[in-house]
């Protein structure tokens, strides 16, 4: 499968080791181009998942219209009270034949509204396209002490 994880944070950078490992394509995209290109370069997250590699597979991006380009999935790994700019980013791309999987937990800071309603708010009738929302409370600092395959 050729999966996009919109969001490079501890979680979603675990996320795409997992599925780098089940022989999935992943795409890891990171808002801020030059903390990507240190990613790439050294292939360790040193912000949100310190001395765990990256591996070379998996490609790094901070172009979210290439990065979610022809996936059949895409995984939103962001902080809740960033996914509306994120998603309304590539709001104008079909989801038709693709799933999507919000990894996010929480609430929007100013509106209050859960992950299933910014979306809903942000694609008009896109819970009929939303594949699964799934959501881990405090997995990252599991990761720090473990490799993300051990889960």
């Amino acid at each position: 499968m050729n999966i996009c994880i919109l969001g490079a944070g501890g979680w979603g950078t675990a996320l795409g080791i997992i599925l780098n490992s089940n022989k999935h394509k992943v795409t890891l995209w990171e808002y801020d181009k030059e903390y990507a290109h240190t990613i790439n370069e050294y292939r360790e997250n040193f912000y949100y998942l310190p001395k765990v590699k990256i591996p070379a597979r998996i490609t790094i991006s901070s172009d979210i219209n290439a990065a979610v380009k022809d996936k059949d999935l895409i995984v939103v790994a962001t902080p809740t009270q960033f996914i509306r700019g994120v998603i309304e980013q590539v709001s104008d791309i079909d989801f038709n034949n693709r799933l999507i999987l919000s990894v996010s937990k929480g609430i929007e800071n100013h509106s209050l509204m859960t992950v299933s309603q910014i979306f809903n708010d942000v694609f008009k009738n896109i819970s009929k396209k939303i594949s699964a929302y799934f959501q881990v409370p405090l997995m990252q600092k599991k990761l720090q002490k473990k490799s993300p395959q051990q889960l």
